[in-house]
């Protein structure tokens, strides 16, 4: 890796001028303390922050801090999904030279975000932990849409339908839209294909405006590129953006070639999650394999979701000087204790994995002829990895057999926050929260909800992609078992095998044709029938299971993936 870079205005350049932030981001880091546990320029130090959920409250702690001991401690609380500064309560001003703080008044069924800031002399630092108890699920989610290539829709057919009953049945109101597989084309062809995709999204989103909005790229969906910049401290240049989808209410200015000109998202947010499911620069030696590579993640994928990996919590990491935040992050999902030391070459192979963190190997060939990968969700950090057009891209090899990965991401340029993942967020949410992190006052880094941003101070980045699926969430529970719909005289009779999960009861829901599914009842656990007196025949249910989980952050009400009456 090299030392980050953006572009320099010149004299017949169409780009656009560099914006104000970006020229104190240069000025920081010239700074070599930058990477300390110090202040500079505005940027704390990390703070690994831990907790855990006792009978009176999380109790969050940070005695894996260096020093030790640091002056003044600061603990702020707010509902995990709020955003901006001012929505952080601070709940103890002034602790003291401490190393833990026990939450008495934190009420269950919130899932609560945590900020810890230490003062010292010397030492300026921060962390972030999440935890709550009895955290629910929702029964919805929002809008997903599901982008399909128009040449994979008939050979994937059936891996499309069962995805989008997935989406169903995890709460996601699905709707479908077709694109020209438009990657390859030409610049200005490619841009006009996107912002005619881009403005069908808009529409649907202006149809459907409750709730969280995905965006699932599925095969050869164009790619457009942005900006001249270099995170990775290589060559400027354009950056392939599926943010540029995302950023449902910006215009974004291009030049005459078909390309992108910001550097940075234009208003520092994203509207929506959103995730690329496209193998078609991996290598296939024909389609029909390229076609063969989504069958085997859409199946992974609908495997997952169903609870046949099992439980997993465990992680791997490597790197942890480049990637320390989003390895406090994974601490907060699966517990410090649970980290194996080691690589997605090393422990990656070793069996099934929640999660990795690697600076991984840099060659995309070595993911196939060297070793193969199986963590669900991965960080794999690295020059050019950014890059996601790039031939054999090291991100997209880890979601190509005989590597399983179902979600991927960079990190490190600037980090991921993925702590709100403990408590059942998706990795979209986790994108989301890193993308759209930055100043809410000019260039004002103290009014930034998340510091730091790794080694250096990168905010709203363009390249902040995710490969896969970005609706995918840790911890998924056991479903119910096949459910039928029967007439009898006073309405329809839904019946269902009982699910394997302990403590499971259930929650049955009609299916609507253009809104959201309807709850019609949620069971004891010894219950597994209900009757709907307004069904008919053609009416279509799912049973989802409802389980109370323990995680290593608290605790969980949460909900299995919807199995439907066919």
């Amino acid at each position: 890796m090299g030392r980050p870079g953006y572009p320099r205005p010149a004299a017949r350049s169409r780009l656009v001028a560099l914006p104000g932030l970006l020229a104190l981001i240069l000025a920081l880091l010239a700074s070599p303390a930058l990477a300390q546990s110090r202040l500079a320029g505005g940027m704390p130090g990390a703070l690994p922050v831990d907790g855990v959920l006792t009978p009176d409250g999380p109790k969050i702690s940070w005695t894996d801090a260096t020093p030790k001991f640091a002056g003044s401690v600061e603990v702020s609380r707010r509902p995990l999904g709020a955003n901006g500064t001012a929505s952080w309560q601070v709940i103890a001003p002034g602790l003291g030279p401490v190393q833990a703080y026990l939450d008495r008044t934190a009420t269950d069924g919130t899932a609560w975000e945590y900020r810890v800031r230490r003062f010292g002399r010397e030492v300026v630092d921060q962390g972030y932990w999440t935890g709550g108890r009895d955290v629910a699920t929702p029964d919805h989610r929002g809008l997903a849409v599901l982008v399909i290539e128009d040449a994979i829709a008939a050979p994937l057919a059936a891996e499309i339908d069962r995805f989008t009953d997935d989406l169903t049945g995890d709460g996601w109101l699905v709707r479908h839209l077709s694109s020209p597989a438009a990657r390859d084309e030409q610049g200005p062809v490619r841009l006009l294909s996107a912002l005619e995709l881009k403005s069908a999204l808009r529409q649907h989103r202006a149809d459907h405006p409750d709730g969280d909005m995905a965006i699932i790229l599925l095969g050869r969906v164009p790619m457009v590129a942005s900006g001249l910049v270099a995170p990775d401290g290589h060559k400027r240049m354009p950056h392939s953006t599926d943010l540029f989808y995302a950023d449902l209410d910006q215009r974004w200015p291009a030049t005459a070639e078909g390309l992108l000109t910001p550097h940075q998202i234009p208003d520092g947010r994203i509207e929506a999650m959103i995730g690329r499911i496209d193998l078609s620069n991996m290598g296939a030696l024909d389609r029909e394999t390229e076609l063969d590579w989504l069958r085997d993640y859409l199946t992974r994928n609908h495997d997952w979701r169903h609870g046949r990996m099992g439980d997993l919590r465990n992680g791997y990491a490597a790197h942890a000087n480049h990637l320390f935040v989003e390895h406090h992050g994974l601490a907060a999902i699966i517990g410090k204790t649970a980290i194996t030391e080691g690589g997605h070459a090393q422990a990656g192979q070793q069996g099934q994995w929640l999660f990795g963190l690697d600076f991984g190997p840099a060659g995309g060939d070595a993911y196939f002829n060297d070793f193969s990968a199986n963590p669900v969700f991965a960080i794999n950090f690295g020059s050019h990895k950014q890059k996601i057009a790039r031939f054999r891209n090291p991100m997209n090899a880890l979601m190509t057999p005989p590597n399983g990965a179902l979600a991927v991401a960079w990190g490190g340029r600037p980090a991921w926050r993925l702590h709100g993942m403990a408590m059942g967020e998706t990795i979209g949410a986790a994108q989301m929260r890193s993308v759209n992190n930055g100043p809410a006052r000019g260039n004002d880094l103290s009014t930034t909800d998340y510091l730091p941003t790794g080694r250096y101070p990168f905010l709203h980045p363009i390249w902040g992609n995710l490969l896969g699926d970005p609706t995918l969430r840790a911890f998924p529970i056991q479903p119910p078992g096949p459910v039928t719909s029967r007439p009898e005289a006073d309405g329809q009779r839904i019946t269902w095998q009982a699910s394997p999960q302990p403590g499971a009861r259930y929650r049955v829901y009609r299916l609507a044709e253009t809104g959201p599914t309807q709850l019609l009842a949620e069971t004891p656990d010894h219950a597994a029938g209900v009757l709907d007196p307004d069904g008919t025949e053609d009416s279509r249910y799912m049973v989802r299971t409802l389980a109370p989980l323990d995680v290593p952050a608290g605790s969980l009400m949460t909900l299995s993936q919807g199995r439907f009456t066919d």
